[in-house]
């Protein structure tokens, strides 16, 4: 295993590829920074400063389906394809090397290939965003589609963390079909049809519940103050009065009276909930606020996205390894 890897690491520092494809994250990550600074200087001091920082660049630069997210997984499967079309594969057997280790180094050595693509983008991503705008963990941030969303400290490091784990689930996948198919065409729409689909299904999901969480809300209160108008006008109280009143006059509706009023917001409730589960990209797509208009990551979406991204990682590869070892390498 040890020869295979140093045999990896040999071959990735002559690679010319390797280092254009750094070159271009790096580019990549230059260009988004002055696009997000002449945003920036066209918007204003005002709303601009919450566009460009460190934090923000953080963030952002971490989407697996955005900017050179996308492109991430593509390489890595031209690397493993380029693996079988030389003959490197054939010939590491030939050398002695059991398969299950040739899968395993290959695998091992898609995650170096990814992580260090991502590491260029991201480091250098986040090092511009701190150096035009700062970095502050309680600032704000483009989240989703907000751009001026809050952040926190804590909701970093969740974030840090499941993306992680997120592009090591999508590495094992990546590495998993790439063996399968042994060619890029079909390994390619594969995985972006893949990873587009988690990450927009369960972004899609969670603006429908807060939609349909809002309209419920906003029901309930309508009604509220409307007795409370009612009430008041009982009391003697001027119309001009109470044509003042407004939502902050009445008690925000708390979770259990909007499943009172609309049971699909419990039906929303229990599918969010096993989608936290299911959809390792859950917790890095779907982000929610907090009363304070913080962006969070619960500690149910946040272990749930743990134990999703492992089980993913674990399937693909030892089921890629299983099927690697049955089939002929020519």
């Amino acid at each position: 295993m040890v020869r295979l890897l140093k045999s990896f690491f040999y071959k990735i520092s002559k690679d010319i590829t390797f280092r254009i494809t750094l070159i271009i994250g790096a580019g990549i990550a230059v260009l988004m920074t002055l696009l997000y600074l002449g945003l920036q200087l066209a918007m204003g001091d005002e709303a601009g400063g919450k566009l460009l920082t460190g934090q923000g660049m953080l963030i952002s630069s971490f989407s697996p389906a955005q900017n050179f997210g996308i492109s991430i997984p593509i390489n890595v499967i031209s690397f493993v394809v380029l693996e079988f079309t030389q003959g490197t594969i054939r010939n590491k057997i030939i050398a002695g090397h059991s398969k299950f280790k040739v899968y395993t180094s290959l695998y091992l050595s898609g995650l170096v290939f990814a992580f260090s693509l991502l590491f260029v983008y991201v480091g250098l991503c986040t090092a511009l965003g701190s150096i035009f705008g700062g970095f502050d963990p309680n600032g704000t941030a483009m989240i989703g589609t907000s751009i001026g969303g809050k952040v926190s400290g804590e909701f970093i490091i969740k974030f840090v963390v499941l993306s992680l784990l997120a592009y090591t689930s999508i590495v094992s996948f990546t590495v998993f079909f790439a063996t399968l198919f042994r060619t890029m065409g079909p390994s390619i729409p594969v995985i972006i049809l893949a990873i587009m689909g988690c990450y927009l299904l369960s972004m899609i999901m969670n603006v429908v519940q807060l939609t349909l969480e809002s309209e419920t809300s906003i029901s309930i209160m309508t009604d509220e103050l409307a007795k409370l108008a009612a009430s008041l006008k009982e009391q003697g109280v001027s119309d001009d009065e109470i044509a003042k009143l407004s939502f902050k006059d009445v008690a925000t509706p708390t979770h259990a009276q909007l499943i009172e009023r609309n049971a699909m917001v419990g039906t929303f409730d229990n599918i969010m909930n096993v989608l936290k589960v299911v959809d390792p990209l859950y917790g890095i797509s779907a982000v929610s606020t907090n009363d304070q208009g913080i962006a969070t990551i619960d500690n149910y979406t946040f272990i749930a996205g743990i134990c999703s991204n492992i089980a993913y990682a674990a399937i693909f590869f030892f089921s890629g390894a299983a099927i690697f070892k049955k089939r002929d390498i020519k």
